[in-house]
């Protein structure tokens, strides 16, 4: 996991880690996990009753937590199966409804998702998927030398909504330099 902080990248490395949100901090949600990891008879520490609920809830943290559930708590299938489809599935039971509303923040708006992200690391490309249409957009990776951008929000946005968008990338200044 690369986790952005004060402008500084920050490394986590660990097979086990694979579930991600924005907030609150990676460490923190790590120690969160364990708690979960308890309740659903996944922990080093024997839980003789274990629980398998379900963590609902729109904030990051629940959202986080809801990801865990589906990832540690799916079986892998036998059989020719999608995995990048997997994952995707897994994902969008976290994804908050465009335009969700609760007042249980204090009065702020609950941040809903606009878009999810997808990388197959075996076939090098990453997918954008738009959470309000059907497509996505789809990036190859392999052999890409140069730092590029789309933008998808705003003023200039591309009008593209699904299909490979590689030809659609313009040049830009490196993200972060050394």
């Amino acid at each position: 996991m690369i986790e952005l902080h004060d402008g500084k990248m920050v490394f986590y490395e660990n097979p086990q880690y694979t579930v991600v949100t924005n907030q609150p901090s990676y460490e923190t949600q790590l120690v969160m996990s364990q708690y979960w990891f308890y309740q659903w008879g996944l922990s080093e520490a024997i839980n003789d009753n274990p629980v398998y609920t379900c963590p609902g809830g729109d904030t990051p943290v629940q959202r986080f937590q809801r990801a865990c559930f589906y990832r540690y708590m799916h079986r892998t299938q036998e059989g020719r199966v999608d995995r990048l489809m997997q994952v995707r599935s897994m994902i969008n039971t976290c994804a908050v409804p465009l335009g969700f509303q609760a007042d249980n923040h204090g009065g702020d708006d609950s941040p809903y998702t606009l878009w999810l992200n997808l990388a197959d690391s075996q076939q090098l490309r990453y997918y954008f998927l738009f959470t309000d249409r059907l497509g996505g957009l789809e990036f190859d990776v392999k052999g890409v030398t140069e730092t590029k951008r789309l933008k998808v929000a705003g003023e200039g946005a591309t009008t593209l909504s699904h299909g490979r968008a590689n030809e659609m990338m313009q040049p830009c200044a490196p993200l972060f330099e050394d």
